[in-house]
């Protein structure tokens, strides 16, 4: 007689996905230690994102491309199977997840961070790498006005994505959705699973206030004012943002220097970084904002 086994709920899908980015932490932690301790401060903050890479790829290449359950699948008694077929999943498919769950969100990342680089007002401060790829000032402004759309549409399909699990119970995570790859609960259902369309409900509902309000910014969306600095301010400025002086973050010379709310200076890719893991000032620790840094410019 064949044993049939239930899929498993939004409960024990959410638990178990919590779950492994609990351990992803730690051991994306742990690895970064050791990083610092072989090769130095400097080089483990410049390859953050890669060392973090790798981790990922080291974790989920010893449970899911080997054909165990994660830390986390293990905790919740729950295995991935291919829909269609309902069989556990072959190399292939188990290799395809693999990239799509850290390599893609790794490369739409880093593509949206250098939009935003190339979004930026083109500055010269006398020793900025020409080598580094630059745009015409024409394609600069176009991809400046809308990056925060296309960042905004990435993070709607996403919250939909989310809506869509909480609805029907199915693919937590985008690439199962793509793959579809589901659960099952290899225990026998004991009871009633809670069911969460409530959350389903509420996420399209702050979706469309957002819209509404999007909507209603960008038809009242003024172009900002330009303040012209006075003479004996620009000296202070440039006393302060001059080529010799260095970030405190890489340590070398600033590019495009960034004020933070304090009143500190970076580079700007440096602080915009810093900004993604920490939203405190680097130096006093007091609380910043990434939509209050502003760009020094004209120097």
């Amino acid at each position: 007689m064949a044993i049939r086994f239930p899929y498993a709920e939004q409960p024990d899908i959410i638990r178990a996905a919590q779950k492994d980015e609990f351990y992803q932490r730690v051991f994306n932690t742990q690895a970064y230690d050791i990083t610092i301790q072989s090769l130095g401060p400097r080089t483990a903050s410049k390859y953050k994102d890669e060392f973090q890479l790798l981790s990922d790829f080291v974790y989920f290449g010893m449970s899911t491309l080997l054909g165990q359950q994660t830390l986390g699948e293990e905790y919740c008694d729950i295995m991935q199977i291919k829909e269609k077929r309902l069989t556990a999943l072959f190399f292939s498919e188990r290799f395809l997840l693999l990239i799509w769950q850290v390599l893609i969100p790794y490369g739409l990342n880093k593509l949206v961070h250098r939009l935003e680089i190339l979004a930026q007002p083109q500055m010269d401060f006398g020793q900025v790498d020409k080598s580094k790829f630059r745009i015409s000032e024409e394609k600069r402004q176009i991809l400046e006005k809308n990056l925060p759309t296309i960042v905004s549409c990435i993070d709607i399909i996403k919250r939909i994505h989310v809506a869509i699990f909480y609805f029907s119970g199915v693919f937590y995570d985008f690439a199962k959705r793509v793959l579809g790859i589901r659960y099952l609960y290899t225990r026998p259902l004991e009871e009633q699973r809670p069911s969460y369309a409530i959350l389903g409900l509420l996420i399209f509902l702050q979706l469309g206030i957002s819209l509404i309000v999007l909507i209603k910014q960008s038809l009242t969306q003024k172009k900002p004012e330009i303040i012209e600095m006075k003479e004996e301010n620009l000296e202070i400025v440039k006393s302060l943002c001059s080529t010799t002086a260095k970030c405190s973050l890489c340590l070398e010379v600033r590019q495009n220097p960034t004020a933070t709310e304090c009143g500190h200076i970076f580079c700007w890719n440096c602080i915009h970084q810093w900004c993604n893991t920490k939203l405190v000032c680097p130096l006093c620790r007091s609380q910043i904002k990434k939509s209050n840094l502003v760009a020094i410019y004209g120097i």
